[in-house]
């Protein structure tokens, strides 16, 4: 069964209008815990991996990352509008863009959480969507964090100051 604009919509307007409702619903009994399995087994960021890519030239790891981190809030953007306006097509394409992107840059648990994602679009289960969107969401953050903080040590990108 494919999602109709309505249920899509139903399913990502709580996301994109009250992060901690949809937060709260997809921990909620009903909904599986989409990040529990990878909170344990999948790594945030494989550093190794991006190296390996971009042969061991850090300089462009770097401006790869960073492009990611722009890029990625537009792309999710994108998808949740796509969502709403229940073009399951777009949404599906939109997804596995970020599928791509995250798997380049080696953020491997927005990698799993937006593959999981892909598969409720598919499934048109509304309620798994909204708990994709949100992992998806969560996963994106913890990368950021650590690619800012870590790989790039540039903790003032989010408004962080480093310890002196």
């Amino acid at each position: 069964m494919m999602p109709t604009a309505q249920t899509l919509h139903h399913a990502t307007a709580t996301t994109t209008n009250d992060v901690y409702a949809s937060r709260a619903a997809a921990r909620s009994p009903v909904v599986p815990d989409w990040d529990a399995a990878d909170r344990i087994t999948t790594p945030v960021f494989d550093q190794a991996g991006l190296l390996h890519r971009v042969m061991g030239d850090e300089p462009l790891a770097r401006r790869v990352a960073e492009t990611f981190l722009d890029d990625i809030p537009r792309q999710i953007h994108r998808l949740k509008n796509y969502l709403d306006a229940g073009e399951v097509t777009s949404a599906t394409i939109q997804v596995h863009c970020i599928i791509g992107a995250a798997a380049t840059v080696g953020g491997e648990r927005v990698r799993a959480a937006a593959i999981g994602l892909e598969r409720a679009v598919a499934t048109g289960d509304a309620v798994a969507v909204r708990a994709g969107l949100g992992s998806l969401e969560r996963s994106f953050e913890a990368l950021q964090v650590v690619i800012v903080c870590g790989f790039l040590a540039r903790p003032e990108r989010l408004g962080l100051t480093s310890a002196a």
